[in-house]
């Protein structure tokens, strides 16, 4: 579908996003699921066929966002009398504390890694590389790579064992 073919049907694919999201989440989310749609249904302009593809599209995606949204805002647990939402649920001071310490922890026993072995398992957790892009990076064998990555992820592994110990 061409750029003005897209701005063309506009107004039809946003009034089918509005209609198929509203009824799902009410009209209150109902704009902003429209308006997500209607993002995504722009940015793969190019791959839409057809008109009728493009209807069936909107309402595919805007069925998707909505049902994401109660995901989201799924009640998932009566206490006290209050109902929590899983949205809504802010950690405790304490359980911050303890989140804070925990991440120091993590962080000072990665940065006690060879620097290899940092090196590959930052690559490969973090930056999602494969094991040809991190040996070409590194400039190590693609078989090394796996190597290094087990040690780094054992020597992680016995870390978190002494602490629990």
């Amino acid at each position: 579908m061409t750029d003005s073919e897209f701005i063309s049907s506009t107004h039809e694919l946003r009034t089918l996003a509005l209609r198929t999201g509203s009824a799902i989440v009410g009209t209150s989310c109902g704009e902003d699921i429209a308006q997500d749609a209607m993002l995504r249904l722009w940015n793969m302009r190019s791959d839409i066929r057809s008109a009728a593809h493009g209807r069936a599209l909107a309402v595919s995606i805007s069925r998707h966002l909505a049902v994401d949204n109660l995901r989201r805002h799924k009640p998932t647990a009566i206490t006290d009398g209050t109902l929590r939402t899983a949205a809504s649920r802010e950690p405790t001071p304490h359980e911050r504390m303890v989140m804070d310490e925990d991440e120091d922890w993590l962080l000072r026993k990665l940065a006690s890694l060879p620097t290899r072995q940092y090196m590959v398992l930052r690559l490969r957790q973090v930056e999602r590389k494969s094991a040809e892009e991190i040996a070409a990076i590194m400039g190590i064998s693609p078989g090394s790579v796996p190597t290094l990555l087990a040690r780094a992820r054992h020597a992680m592994l016995e870390e978190l064992r002494r602490r629990r110990q």
